[in-house]
């Protein structure tokens, strides 16, 4: 069985969620969508510090950099003030929770399946909704 076949009733389900109507409707709010970009943000910070990449031959797939390129540029767009809203305190209980399992993991080669389905979910999302973003159209 393959991957896709594997986790299809997750994808749907998933899909089917308020917040991934509000993320593909286009009008989502900047802010909430500026909370969402730093949790994605710290949940790639945690999996590339972790993880061998330059071990694997699999070219730079970081993302982190870029996403927090994004967060600068919705602070600057929209005002959001750092000192107001320090990152980490947007973070949800659901991050925070993956952030410390991913702490947690002895052998860092444990979160390449983490990596894989992250990078290619959040870029073929990222691939069908660019423009619908704020600030990033």
């Amino acid at each position: 069985m393959s991957l896709k076949e594997l986790t299809w009733e997750n994808h749907k389900s998933a899909e089917r969620k308020k917040f991934a109507g509000i993320l593909m409707s286009g009008s989502i709010d900047p802010f909430l969508y500026y909370k969402y970009l730093t949790n994605q943000y710290y949940m790639y910070v945690t999996l590339e510090s972790k993880l061998p990449l330059s071990q694997l031959d699999i070219g730079d797939i970081r993302r982190a950099g870029l996403m927090r390129m994004d967060l600068l540029e919705l602070e600057l767009k929209y005002g959001f003030d750092k000192d107001k809203y320090p990152q980490p305190d947007l973070l949800t209980k659901s991050t925070k929770d993956y952030l410390s399992y991913c702490e947690n993991v002895a052998d860092g080669d444990q979160l390449i399946p983490h990596m894989y389905v992250r990078h290619f979910g959040d870029m073929y999302c990222r691939a069908m909704i660019p423009k619908k973003m704020p600030g990033l159209g």
